[in-house]
């Protein structure tokens, strides 16, 4: 079993973090973090954030487009579950360097199965040409799972970057350990 990973809009009380900025102020440079690659030696300096809500700050919280914030212990546990398949960058939130790091998934795998999946491509009337034909949104997202490698403990999903996947071990261990915050969305 996989599961996507998104953040729970039902907890009212959790805080939410503006999307991360590199250390020169590039407010594109969250792209890189979602992209499903390894990062390269400057981009593992110290990132930057604004808390956008005051709440809970939480062990593993989604920033703007859906970067992933994670606490130091759960960042290390992710790593351990999943060596060489995610980099850690630190990020300062409001300044603190208070021990949260971002979750940089560093594999992709092209594994939609479109038979399964509802979605939505992007059309010539949409006002888009670079995207034509691309997928514009999923509203059931189904993975074939025998496409995936075994190893893989973490993932974005190739065609569809904002899915960040985990396997069920992984979940898992992930629920031991964040008690609120997360859906577990079962994907394959």
């Amino acid at each position: 079993m996989f599961y996507r990973l998104q953040f729970d809009p039902a907890l009212l009380d959790q805080w939410f973090v503006g999307t991360p900025v590199d250390c020169s102020g590039d407010e594109w440079a969250f792209r890189r973090l979602v992209n499903g690659e390894a990062l390269d030696q400057s981009d593992l300096r110290t990132w930057r954030a604004m808390v956008k809500k005051e709440g809970r700050d939480l062990p593993f919280s989604f920033a703007g487009f859906d970067v992933p914030i994670v606490s130091h212990e759960v960042g290390e546990l992710i790593a351990a579950l999943a060596p060489g398949q995610v980099q850690l960058p630190p990020v300062e939130v409001d300044g603190l360097s208070a021990g949260f790091h971002v979750l940089v998934a560093t594999q992709t795998v092209r594994c939609i199965d479109e038979v399964r999946s509802e979605f939505t491509r992007w059309g010539a009337h949409d006002g888009r040409p670079n995207k034509v034909g691309e997928y514009r949104m999923f509203t059931r997202l189904r993975l074939d799972p025998t496409i995936i490698p075994k190893d893989l403990q973490i993932f974005r999903v190739l065609e569809w970057r904002g899915a960040l996947v985990v396997t069920e071990s992984l979940a898992e261990s992930l629920r031991a350990c964040v008690k609120a915050g997360l859906i577990y969305e079962p994907v394959a």
